[in-house]
């Protein structure tokens, strides 16, 4: 795991033919692609612990997946906080421990700059996402590929864009479990 800048970011997603947007916060999409479709998932409604877990290993394409022919830029992924300070004190002050105790190994400021998790560290970049998802901070994950977008959102979705129409119909296949639809940007 290492810190990322926001140079080198914008870098990363213009080679990729991502546009990155960042006034306040980071804000990642894909410009001038042919792809017109998102799929999107509600994470607000009951689930277990393992509901939850499973949706976090589905969002990475973690080392066990069977039969995938994935590159080591496909596994290793960016993981950038958007927004947080969202809800009351409490929640954020644990939020903030909690995200400090997982990547205590770097100096590193949600909001201010991003993660750089290598293949090896999937369990890592599960964990992340659940976090975001438990503390409901905004956060985009994309994997250095950048064959897909992802975007947790404080408002209790998950939001997914791929430049590829294979790789988004492999997402919502991934994801239909969750009630992961195809919406039109």
């Amino acid at each position: 795991m290492e810190q990322i800048t926001n140079q080198w970011t914008s870098s990363w997603a213009a080679d990729r033919g991502i546009q990155v947007t960042m006034d306040r916060t980071i804000q990642l999409s894909y410009s001038g692609t042919p792809i017109q479709n998102r799929v999107t998932l509600l994470i607000d409604s009951p689930r277990t612990p393992a509901d939850l877990i499973l949706l976090g290993n589905r969002l990475v394409w973690v080392d066990s997946d069977e039969g995938d022919q994935r590159t080591e830029e496909d596994r290793t992924y960016l993981f950038w906080i958007s927004e947080s300070g969202i809800w009351d004190e409490m929640t954020e002050a644990l939020g903030r421990c909690a995200f400090s105790a997982l990547t205590s190994n770097v100096s590193w400021q949600p909001g201010e700059s991003g993660l750089l998790l290598r293949s090896t560290e999937s369990q890592m970049t599960v964990l992340l996402c659940l976090n975001a998802i438990l503390f409901g901070w905004d956060v985009y994950l994309a994997p250095q590929s950048g064959a897909f977008l992802c975007h947790i959102s404080h408002d209790q979705y998950i939001d997914l864009r791929a430049r590829d129409p294979i790789v988004l119909k492999m997402l919502k296949d991934r994801l239909d479990p969750w009630g992961a639809e195809f919406r039109t940007i």
